[in-house]
């Protein structure tokens, strides 16, 4: 896929430059159209359409598997960034004497699972910005 081909997918980017992608994002065309079949879905079938659209939750995580050289059950739905981070923060074997580094420019969220680490004995450093 070409960028324009990709950059179509966006209808934001049809007036402005979006840059910020913290918390809510422009959603692109596909992710529009999938939700509105569901909300369709669920408003003509009811509880009837939940076994469809999980069957279609399981074949995109063998998607994303494949996709990422990955076990299917390495393949986790998140929230957001910061669900995500927060689990792994918190499943990693950390012993004393771990470090992490993170951008001193990062997003509060995004320190504050690794900074709950220190108390583990992982060291938390941080590289300004230049």
């Amino acid at each position: 896929m070409d960028w324009s081909t990709f950059r179509a997918q966006f209808p934001v980017t049809r007036q402005w430059a979006f840059l910020d992608h913290a918390a809510v994002a422009p959603l692109p065309t596909r992710a529009v159209n999938a939700l509105g079949e569901y909300a369709g879905d669920l408003a003509d079938n009811g509880i009837a359409t939940v076994q469809r659209w999980v069957q279609r939750a399981k074949d995109v995580r063998k998607l994303a598997a494949r996709l990422l050289n990955a076990d299917v059950h390495e393949i986790a739905y998140i929230k957001n960034t910061s669900e995500g981070i927060g689990f792994v923060a918190e499943g990693f074997p950390w012993k004393p004497g771990d470090n992490v580094v993170l951008a001193s420019e990062e997003y509060p969220s995004n320190q504050y699972p690794w900074m709950n680490q220190a108390s583990r004995g992982v060291e938390v450093r941080s590289v300004p910005s230049r």
